[in-house]
C-alpha cells in the first residue's frame, strides 16, 4: 500500500515454505529408515550364516542322531531352537538399547514418544519374523542330512 510499484520477490505459499523447512528432518528420517532396513538384512544374514556354520560343523553329530532314530522333525527343532535363542537374546539386547537411546534421540522424533510401545512392538515383531525365517533354511538342511554318507566320511 505504501509503494505499489515495489517489485515482489520470493513469492511462496506457506505450504511451500514449511516443506522447505523440514527437509533436514525428512532426510534424517529417510536415512534412518534406509539404515534400519540394511541393519535388518545384515542381522538376518548373520543369523543365517551362524546357523549354517553350526549345521556344517555338526553334520556328523546330526547324522549320528538320525542314524540312532532321531526324526527329521526333532533335528529341525534342535537347530531352529538354537536360532530362536539367538533371536530372543538379540531382541532383548536391542529393546534395552532402543529404550536407552530413545531418550537421547527424543528431540529428533516428532509425534512419537521415545518408548512408544506400538513402534517398539512392530519393530521387534518384524525383526523376529525375518530372523526366524532366516533360521528355517539351515534347520531344513540339517533335517535332510543323510546319515549313511555322513558316517562314511572321515
Amino acid at each position: 500500500a505504501i509503494d505499489p510499484d515495489l517489485p515482489l520477490s520470493d513469492l511462496q505459499t506457506m505450504t511451500q515454505r514449511r516443506s522447505r523447512l523440514v527437509v533436514p528432518q525428512k532426510l534424517a528420517m529417510g536415512l534412518s529408515g534406509m539404515f534400519g532396513v540394511v541393519a535388518l538384512f545384515l542381522s538376518a544374514l548373520g543369523i543365517y550364516g551362524v546357523l549354517a556354520y553350526v549345521v556344517a560343523q555338526r553334520t556328523r553329530e546330526i547324522g549320528i542322531r538320525i542314524a540312532l532314530g532321531g526324526t527329521a522333525r526333532a533335528i529341525f527343532q534342535l537347530v531352529f531352537n538354537e536360532g530362536l535363542i539367538l533371536v530372543i537374546g538379540g531382541l532383548a539386547i536391542g529393546l534395552v538399547g532402543a529404550v536407552g537411546l530413545g531418550r537421547a534421540l527424543e528431540g529428533q522424533v516428532f509425534g512419537v514418544g521415545p518408548t512408544d510401545p506400538y513402534i517398539l512392538g512392530a519393530v521387534a515383531f518384524s525383526t523376529a519374523l525375518i530372523a526366524l525365517l532366516a533360521c528355517v533354511s539351515p534347520a531344513h538342511r540339517a533335517a535332510r542330512v543323510d546319515p549313511l554318507n555322513t558316517l562314511n566320511q572321515q
